[in-house]
């Protein structure tokens, strides 16, 4: 069995892809927390962040919607 991992979002992802060619998707979406979150590996050396600050809870809605539905 062959596997590939693909990180970046998922829907830019499986635009790309063919139909038949998924199996599984793993989806970690944001969970609407309204926060910026910053990370530090566990060595420190390197950080990571993202936002997971969204205007109303329709808009929240809609970005996992639109990913959901590709």
């Amino acid at each position: 069995m062959k596997a590939e991992l693909f990180q970046g979002d998922c829907i830019d992802i499986i635009r790309e892809l063919s139909a038949d060619s998924i199996n599984f998707v793993y989806l970690d979406p944001p969970f609407f927390t309204r926060k910026t979150h910053r990370l530090l590996t566990r060595d420190r050396k390197r950080a990571f962040s993202f936002d997971d600050v969204w205007s109303s809870q329709t808009e929240y809605a809609g970005f996992l919607h639109d990913r959901l539905k590709e």
